[in-house]
């Protein structure tokens, strides 16, 4: 019954429609335009799973398969998503023809993007009169409205994208809100100028992102896009996957960024800069010209450096060692005998700091242990002594430690 089914939906269409690629498991089957459909069939054709592949109209090229989200067997899916669909001659040939059935006119339109094709052809033939006029005009705000599901996940629950008669017939500052954005004429002048040959919907979450943040990044990236003659690739990765760094660019500097032949390191850079200071908690002075990058980087570095060597160094000990008694004179040393006798001392950066202890390791023939001094206005005492794993000292290590802290006025306990 299921065979005979499935017979069935393929013979609604014209075997000119029809094209298949056959694999040693699946079989895909492409229905060309305008049914413009995609299936993956087991090899006796039993079951089959709705996809949309991912084609290139420029390139003529099928690069990989997606399954539909409307697919009601999607457990059943025999490719991954990142396979890709190594044609032979005869199939390129049934490729081109497969193309060749697109009208011109809807080629022009969605050659004007550079990716999701099979979606935009899907768009195109079930609302062309609708979303014409808007590609003409403003192209990335229609790839916005094709996969604003990606955006609102209101709108994922629409099969074949019947949801964009309505959308499309909204004002576009009103589109703009459906999707998350804080819409104004202004947003849709911006969107105006993207080029949407290069417009990924990772561009569209990130920025939506960037703008939804503090009210500073928020204008500064707005006046950056208003004052873009073109917005690109290079613009986009930077506001939309990139926005903190905004906070320590000029607009200048951010405007000089993109175009600058040395984008991919003076990035890197930025974002060094962006992290290590605010990882260190230390202030950078806004950027006002990408030449300053590289030597704000440096500058930082040494800021860094000499911050944690401050933070490395502790108060002087109070008494002196001997070649039993050491001084444990730093962070560092404290953290590393802390970890070798497996105690918490290294909890106690702060108390030595602040000068109420400090902590000296004993080392009395193969035993080792710590000692910490306690200290106040008054006095200095004596306070734990154990051993490695907090066990008890030998009698003859208690009594080392005892002669040296009697030697120095030191209360033992």
């Amino acid at each position: 019954m299921v065979r005979t089914k499935q017979k069935i939906v393929l013979e609604e269409y014209s075997s000119e429609y029809l094209f298949e690629f056959i694999r040693d498991d699946f079989i895909l089957v492409l229905v060309g335009y305008p049914y413009w459909k995609g299936y993956i069939y087991s090899l006796d054709k039993s079951y089959r799973i709705e996809v949309y592949p991912d084609i290139d109209i420029e390139k003529n090229t099928i690069e990989f398969l997606k399954i539909a989200d409307n697919s009601s067997n999607r457990a059943v899916a025999v490719i991954d998503e990142k396979s890709s669909l190594i044609l032979s001659k005869d199939e390129e040939k049934s490729i081109n023809k497969f193309i060749e059935l697109i009208p011109v006119e809807i080629k022009k339109q969605v050659n004007l993007f550079g990716n999701n094709h099979w979606e935009l052809i899907k768009s195109l033939i079930d609302h062309e009169k609708l979303l014409t006029p808007i590609i003409k005009t403003n192209p990335a705000l229609a790839y916005l409205i094709i996969f604003i599901g990606e955006l609102n996940s209101g709108y994922s629950f629409y099969n074949h994208f019947n949801y964009l008669g309505n959308l499309v017939l909204s004002k576009q500052k009103e589109i703009l809100d459906k999707a998350g954005y804080i819409g104004s004429n202004r947003l849709v002048r911006i969107f105006s100028k993207i080029n949407s040959k290069e417009l990924e919907i990772k561009h569209l979450i990130g920025l939506r992102n960037t703008l939804s943040s503090s009210p500073l990044i928020r204008e500064r990236v707005l006046k950056l896009l208003s004052h873009s003659r073109i917005i690109n690739k290079s613009l986009l990765d930077v506001l939309s996957t990139n926005p903190p760094i905004i906070e320590i660019l000029s607009n200048k500097a951010a405007v000089d960024l993109i175009s600058s032949p040395t984008y991919n390191k003076d990035l890197e850079n930025l974002y060094k800069i962006f992290i290590n200071s605010r990882k260190n908690r230390i202030n950078i002075h806004e950027i006002e010209d990408i030449t300053q990058i590289e030597s704000t980087l440096k500058r930082l570095q040494e800021k860094i450096k000499l911050k944690k060597e401050d933070f490395n160094r502790f108060p002087p000990p109070p008494l002196p060692g001997t070649n039993n008694i050491i001084a444990l004179r730093n962070v560092t040393e404290l953290r590393s005998w802390s970890k070798k006798q497996n105690n918490c001392i290294r909890n106690y950066v702060s108390k030595v700091k602040e000068h109420k202890s400090f902590f000296y390791k004993v080392i009395l023939n193969d035993e080792e242990a710590t000692l910490e001094i306690k200290l106040s206005r008054n006095q200095i005492k004596m306070s734990d002594l154990l051993g490695t794993n907090n066990r008890k000292v030998s009698l003859e290590l208690k009594k080392t430690v005892d002669i040296w802290c009697k030697k120095h006025n030191v209360n033992v306990v």
